[in-house]
């Protein structure tokens, strides 16, 4: 585990974590429904690391389900990690992401992550072993089929898993696109 909790979470019941903005693209409506649908609130608590427009229309939606108190808004962390690495599972709901850092740095804390298959990034992340927690985004039914699977079985973080993502291969991989784009050798 790379990224260590270097603080506990003023949390001590078992949770699922969604980490990141409040906003539309993010689609933390999703989670609220998977949450509920699924009768995860049976186990576990739901809490948004992050903050943005959607938390009231948010907490109503919770309201409405009747659950409201276990669905937790504690918005932005400096050591999102904590969070991360303290969840029983961790999901990201995103229709779209440009890379879904978030997914590698749930990994690499440690977290249990299930992740829907959005345009950019996940399917790139979620091979091997984690690509049985990769679900297709409108399908309700799958994320808590997944959130079951993650909870009972997850792989463990491997060095060759973080090294794909350490500063020299990133910044490799950079390199190598630029020259073979705007380098074009004859």
């Amino acid at each position: 585990v790379l990224f260590k909790a270097k603080e506990d979470v003023p949390f001590n019941k078992p949770y699922i974590v969604c980490v990141g903005r409040l906003e539309p693209g993010k689609r933390p409506d999703r989670m609220i429904q998977i949450f509920f649908e699924g009768k995860l609130y049976e186990r576990f608590d739901l809490v948004f690391v992050g903050q943005g427009s959607l938390k009231s229309s948010l907490r109503e939606q919770a309201r409405a389900s009747g659950h409201l108190s276990q669905v937790h808004f504690p918005g932005f962390s400096r050591n999102p990690y904590a969070w991360m690495s303290h969840s029983s599972v961790m999901v990201m709901t995103s229709d779209k992401e440009s890379f879904a850092n978030v997914v590698v740095e749930g990994i690499v804390s440690g977290a249990r992550v299930v992740c829907g298959d959005c345009e950019c990034g996940p399917r790139e992340i979620m091979i091997g072993p984690y690509s049985q927690y990769l679900v297709s985004l409108d399908d309700i039914d799958a994320y808590i089929q997944t959130i079951e699977l993650a909870l009972s079985s997850y792989p463990n973080v491997t060095k060759q898993f973080i090294a794909r993502f350490d500063t020299p291969s990133i910044a490799k991989q950079y390199l190598d696109f630029y020259y073979k784009t705007f380098m074009r050798r004859e």
